[in-house]
């Protein structure tokens, strides 16, 4: 018998489904009502993610300049008033005291300081008072660059207690379908990598 020309169907692998994790909610520090006038004070977290006493020393249309208290006027900046994020209500973020939630080299989760708006891993290298330094590695040249978090900021977590703090987040937008959209982590579904540094205000 004549051998057969159709060609038997190829088998397609399974596709492997990225998992998809929700961003961080609002910090409801930053929904207070901050003083923005010549001469008052606020919280206002740098380049490096920490939380500083400022001074607001002048205002001009869409911006305001900040000079950290205890730092060189040089390091005096314009920061646009539509950056919410900068911005908390005075010692409400860099007051100083003590957190018992993160300790040195505890694995977290992190929201990327960068815009990429993904998680990465990182490891707690520093603490002062209720702010925590992580340390992780720039992929893919796995070069270490860190950033600040208060301890109480919904951008980070423990690395252990990361699923189950995806679970609540789900539930919650369940609740408000409208609430924050899935993300993926990383372009590959594996464990997260981290962003590029940010730029520091206070380096040369």
């Amino acid at each position: 018998s004549k051998p057969s020309n159709k060609k038997s169907p190829t088998k397609k692998s399974p596709s492997k489904k990225k998992s998809k994790y929700l961003p961080p909610p609002p910090f409801a520090a930053l929904e207070e009502d901050v003083e923005f006038e010549k001469g008052s004070f606020l919280d206002c977290r740098d380049n490096y993610g920490m939380w500083l006493e400022a001074e607001v020393v002048k205002l001009r249309k869409g911006e305001v300049l900040v000079h950290y208290n205890g730092w060189d006027p040089k390091w005096d900046e314009w920061i646009p008033l539509k950056h919410r994020e900068k911005f908390a209500p005075f010692h409400r973020l860099s007051v100083h005291g003590e957190q018992e939630k993160y300790s040195m080299d505890a694995k977290v989760a992190i929201w990327s300081p960068n815009g990429l708006r993904k998680w990465f891993q990182g490891r707690i290298t520093d603490i002062q008072h209720q702010q925590v330094k992580v340390t992780y590695d720039e992929s893919p040249k796995n070069r270490a660059c860190d950033y600040w978090y208060h301890y109480e900021s919904p951008e980070i977590c423990l690395l252990r207690d990361f699923e189950s703090y995806q679970e609540m987040l789900r539930a919650e937008v369940v609740d408000d379908p409208a609430a924050a959209p899935l993300t993926s982590p990383t372009d590959d579904g594996k464990k997260p990598t981290s962003p590029p540094p940010p730029n520091p205000p206070h380096t040369e």
